[in-house]
């Protein structure tokens, strides 16, 4: 199956055209993909007023015409979820392709209202996509609000040549490890409940979560006990 492009050439066209015109000097480039509206949002960071030579902009752009046909297509078709990724600019205007981070962005609507099955129902399909990029995937961050988890980050580290490669070898479902991640969420949602506000890290290796949170952060509301005056 052709996977069509996201950044196509009138679209990076128009990108270079920009950056030289405003004489950009480029850090980085930001990316933020919406499932929703199957669209990529591009932010490209730096300084202004900076005479750049015609091979430095060549370079931008065949480092675009790479990385959108190398990962970032290709990740888009493959996980059809929310993410962001950073995408290093080197000084000659080439770009850091072998380590790129990469966050995989699974929301829970308010509707569940904490019902532990309606959770488990909305992340399992996420989840089942995202365990194809397992051997990717370093981090896994859990946010709740109101005794309840809202979200889940996925934080990936990818090499871009890699993807491609990734995904002609069909990697298909580990439910070992999915079966895993839908256990952990599990106990997320119990230890969530004693907290008003939480965030939980948990690392990653070789595909499976770890049952210990290397870092927690936990939040109280408390109302006001001063009396309203009317």
């Amino acid at each position: 199956m052709t996977i069509q492009p996201m950044l196509t050439e009138e679209n990076i066209n128009t990108i270079i055209n920009v950056l030289r015109e405003k004489k950009y000097n480029l850090n980085s480039f930001h990316l933020k993909y919406s499932a929703r509206e199957q669209s990529l949002l591009l932010d490209g960071k730096g300084i202004q007023g900076i005479n750049q030579t015609d091979e430095y902009y060549e370079a931008i752009e065949d480092n675009l015409v790479y990385a959108d046909f190398n990962w970032i297509s290709p990740m888009c078709e493959a996980l059809n979820i929310n993410f962001t990724a950073k995408l290093k600019v080197l000084p000659e205007g080439g770009m850091e392709h072998n380590k790129v981070r990469l966050v995989v962005t699974v929301p829970v609507p308010v509707e569940c209202n904490g019902n532990k099955h309606k959770v488990q129902e909305v992340l399992y399909n996420p989840f089942m996509r995202v365990v194809k990029f397992q051997s990717f995937v370093k981090e896994v961050v859990f946010f709740g609000n109101n005794h309840m988890v809202t979200k889940v980050d996925f934080i990936l580290e990818i090499e871009g040549k890699k993807i491609v490669p990734h995904l002609k070898d069909n990697p298909g479902i580990n439910h070992q490890c999915l079966n895993q991640w839908m256990a952990t969420v599990d106990k997320i949602i119990d230890y969530g409940k004693k907290d008003y506000k939480y965030v939980e890290h948990l690392q990653v290796t070789n595909g499976r979560m770890a049952n210990i949170s290397y870092e927690s952060t936990t939040s109280f509301r408390f109302p006001s006990n001063k009396k309203k005056d009317y």
